[in-house]
């Protein structure tokens, strides 16, 4: 059973002098024949250098953490979501810190979190390990993947490109992002392996040079671990509650996606944003100091990484580690694995194999990252009764994928692993009598003025060019099947989206706000 968290702060792993550093200060005192004075002169240094007096301690409580403004720098307290669900004054922090940087030479950089500090080897050795938080009593708040009084209890990750069907994701105790720490070991090439795709196996660089100097000593995405978590997602229902902003900032950390905007809705959506997972069309994308992720499926991905790096070192921007990718990969391949009959065929039929998307990517990252995770805005949308996006007036996409993904949504919620903000998410999903009972149910999240106020709010939302040609594309295609056609297929559909982009190029260089260059862009199209 999970220990209920704490409002107390969690002190940090306690830091130990490195081996390597003790047999420097000792061989050079005694090469110099300066051994005895040392002790004489110097008796705390020498009790240090043997480990006769512990080293001090990084405080938690240092201030460095994600603050309300959505940088990293928490203070001392914090109000978090407790196991459930209420509100308390927390702070749930491991303080381990990383080196940004690695190798010779002068880098420009900023201390963000401590990221420029070296962690000792043994940083994770306290009675939880990477598996959850130690609390001040000596117990154990065990991450969502792990259970038992140290953590112990669940399965850890270990690749095979043949793993079976699964119910739910295995632990993760590597790095997400990557770094020097889990590049160095006997092979010095990075490889990724993507189920379901042809060739399954990609050869991406080689571990070295240049790479090993841009990427952080170790990866600052796991140097933590949190107690109550917030997954953000774009959907338009976040609009209908002015207190979820609020509920949402309340938790240890804040994940968003792509280009999802707070400043003007914080009242809607939060302020405060600790990490983001973003696609190439989001990747110049930010808010405060937050931390942007990017995934890494091709060469391209680590080329534009290092060319980006290259340019600002200091830029708090990381890339997946390879061990992360082939994670991701498994966990998608072996869930989906789990499915039978209709709800398998829903995978299996997906043209080009099933990818997970950034949402559930993010949902199995926060799994291996916190206690307890809470998703606001996803998996609900225009079935819902509400808009697609909450910030623009971008109409629902093709959704065979998410249609597909829901199923591992579901399952996660079942497992207990994730809860839904909002209510009737499940049932809306199922039957049609289902959802309208589920929603009669709840009038102060679907109730006629409830939804009409958010559609006022979001009508104000600009049609970005984007969701301008996906908004024509979809017309496209209700008239193809109106005329009893099929839906358009993969190649279609990327085709009729360069097409219409082309067509819109003259609008969108002409210099005007976003929503009215968009609208005249969308006329174009008509």
């Amino acid at each position: 059973m999970k220990t209920s968290l704490s409002s107390n702060s969690f002190s940090a792993t306690k830091k130990r002098t490195s081996r390597r550093a003790r047999y420097q200060i000792v061989g050079g005192a005694l090469t110099l024949g300066l051994a005895l004075p040392a002790v004489i002169l110097f008796p705390s240094i020498f009790a240090s250098v043997f480990g006769l007096r512990q080293a001090p301690s990084t405080a938690a409580t240092t201030g460095n953490g994600p603050s309300a403004s959505g940088s990293l720098g928490w203070g001392n307290k914090q109000s978090a979501v407790d196991t459930y669900g209420s509100l308390e004054s927390s702070h749930i922090l491991h303080d381990h810190t990383s080196s940004e940087h690695h190798g010779g030479g002068a880098h420009p950089s900023v201390d963000h979190a401590n990221e420029h500090k070296e962690v000792a080897d043994d940083a994770w050795a306290g009675p939880c390990g990477r598996r959850g938080l130690e609390a001040p009593d000596g117990s154990c708040i065990c991450t969502a993947l792990w259970s038992g009084p140290t953590c112990e209890g669940g399965e850890e990750y270990a690749f095979d490109e043949n793993a079976g069907p699964a119910r739910k994701p295995h632990g993760f105790l590597k790095n997400i992002g990557m770094a020097v720490n889990g590049l160095q070991g006997a092979s010095r090439e990075i490889r990724i392996h993507l189920p379901g795709k042809t060739p399954a196996w990609r050869y991406i660089a080689k571990a070295k040079g240049e790479l090993l100097n841009l990427v952080p000593e170790r990866d600052p995405v796991t140097e933590r671990r949190y107690g109550a978590c917030a997954l953000v997602g774009n959907a338009g229902v976040l609009l209908n509650n002015k207190h979820t902003g609020e509920a949402i900032d309340a938790h240890e950390m804040v994940f968003r996606f792509n280009g999802a905007p707070t400043k003007g809705l914080e009242e809607f959506v939060g302020s405060r944003t600790h990490f983001r997972l973003v696609n190439s069309k989001w990747v110049d994308f930010r808010e405060a100091e937050e931390m942007v992720l990017w995934n890494m499926r091709a060469p391209g991905s680590l080329d534009f990484y290092k060319e980006r790096k290259s340019k600002n070192r200091s830029e708090r921007f990381y890339i997946f580690s390879a061990d992360f990718v082939n994670y991701i990969g498994q966990v998608a391949a072996s869930m989906a694995k789990s499915f039978e009959g209709a709800e398998g065929e829903a995978f299996s039929s997906l043209e080009g194999g099933y990818t997970p998307t950034s949402g559930i990517t993010g949902v199995i990252i926060a799994l291996n990252l916190c206690h307890k995770v809470t998703i606001y805005g996803m998996q609900v949308s225009e079935l819902q009764g509400y808009p697609y996006h909450y910030h623009n007036r971008c109409p629902q996409p093709f959704g065979a994928r998410d249609l597909a993904e829901w199923l591992i949504f579901d399952r996660l919620v079942k497992e207990g692993l994730v809860t839904f903000n909002e209510p009737c998410v499940v049932e809306c999903h199922g039957t049609e009598a289902e959802c309208a009972e589920c929603r009669e149910q709840h009038p102060e999240t679907y109730g006629e003025d409830v939804k009409a106020e958010a559609l006022r709010i979001w009508e104000k939302g600009p049609l970005p060019d984007y969701c301008a040609s996906r908004a024509e594309l979809l017309r496209r295609e209700k008239e193809r099947l109106a005329k009893g056609g099929e839906p358009f297929t993969k190649e279609e559909r990327d085709a009729i989206m360069r097409e219409l982009a082309e067509k819109l190029k003259p609008a969108s260089a002409a210099p005007a706000k976003e929503g009215r260059r968009a609208n005249r862009g969308y006329k174009l199209l008509r």
